[in-house]
């Protein structure tokens, strides 16, 4: 989990091959990323692949279900940084990015 702020910690996960050359990050709308059609959109052979659950939706928490749930801060804005701040927590220079909604 990455602690993103505002209470929210967002999920992802590490696959394939960890010393690829190719790092890919995946992440998806509202539908969870983490999951095995995702990881079939790469080489797992070849590549290094992050999966990410965007935040308040997938495995990440808060979810966006709960009514309780203050969804301001789910804005692209922060989904491009927060991706970006897991990019460089794992010590990645470049990779690409992928998703789908």
């Amino acid at each position: 989990m990455l602690d993103v702020g505002d209470g929210d910690l967002v999920y992802w996960e590490v696959s394939g091959n960890a010393t690829g050359s190719s790092p890919a990050a995946c992440t998806a709308g509202r539908a969870p990323a983490t999951t095995p059609t995702s990881r079939r959109f790469f080489d797992s052979s070849a590549d290094r692949i992050v999966l990410v659950d965007q935040r308040n939706c997938g495995r990440s928490r808060l979810y966006a279900s709960d009514p309780s749930v203050d969804l301001a801060s789910n804005t692209t804005a922060n989904l491009v940084a927060e991706v970006e701040r897991l990019r460089k927590n794992l010590a990645i220079d470049r990779w690409l990015v992928f998703g789908g909604s």
